[in-house]
């Protein structure tokens, strides 16, 4: 579902592709053939979010920034999986150049040109 908040309603080009089932909500824009999966919640309400080209939002993510002071910025060509990455494969990283993984015990960045090797990531709340 895609909805305006506060006077601001996401902006998604015709290549994307939103589920039906995905709330994308406020201050929210996707990148030319970018896509949002079943149940992702892209919530643009006290931040903006920013989803680069030919990335995608999998199944259960959520992006929400923090008030006032960091937005969600997401590059190109950036994969998404929150919470079960084992559900997707082994060989996510043929296609993909970036994956970040919530693993429970904090995120991981794959970088396709280190297939296997994590980079922790910080993530501040």
């Amino acid at each position: 579902m895609i909805r305006i908040y506060q006077g601001r309603l996401p902006q998604i080009p015709d290549s994307c592709y939103v589920d039906l089932s995905a709330q994308v909500i406020g201050d929210v824009t996707l990148g030319e053939h970018s896509s949002v999966w079943m149940n992702a919640v892209l919530r643009g309400d006290v931040h903006s979010i920013r989803v680069g080209a030919n990335s995608n939002v999998q199944d259960c993510s959520i992006l929400h920034g923090q008030r006032v002071l960091y937005p969600v910025i997401v590059g190109d060509w950036v994969t998404i999986v929150d919470p079960w990455p084992e559900s997707w494969g082994p060989n996510w990283y043929e296609t993909d150049d970036v994956y970040l993984d919530n693993t429970g015990d904090g995120y991981y960045l794959y970088d396709n040109n280190y297939p296997g090797i994590p980079i922790a990531v910080t993530v501040s709340y």
